[in-house]
């Protein structure tokens, strides 16, 4: 799994690898995990939901090949992983 996170406002992009198989030794809800390294990464509330706008909650499973978003309450900056 890949989780972007945007840099600023430009385009390039840094990102946080992370083995599916392994997020069960740090979580048992990956979805909430992820809006949680989100926040703690980029210091800023946000939220997770799928690529194309589906809203996830935070005890929501992971879809194997679905991407995921996390966005920042109040830009328009966002960060995505892929599954």
């Amino acid at each position: 799994m890949e989780f972007r996170i945007p840099r600023n406002h430009s385009s390039k992009k840094m990102y946080l690898e992370l083995p599916l198989e392994e997020l069960p030794r740090f979580t048992t809800r990956p979805l909430k995990y992820l809006r949680y390294l989100g926040t703690i990464i980029l210091g800023q509330d946000g939220t997770v939901t799928g690529i194309e706008g589906q809203e996830t909650g935070d005890n929501d499973s992971l879809v194997d090949g679905s991407i995921y978003e996390f966005t920042l309450s109040g830009t328009c900056m966002r960060a995505s992983a892929t599954l």
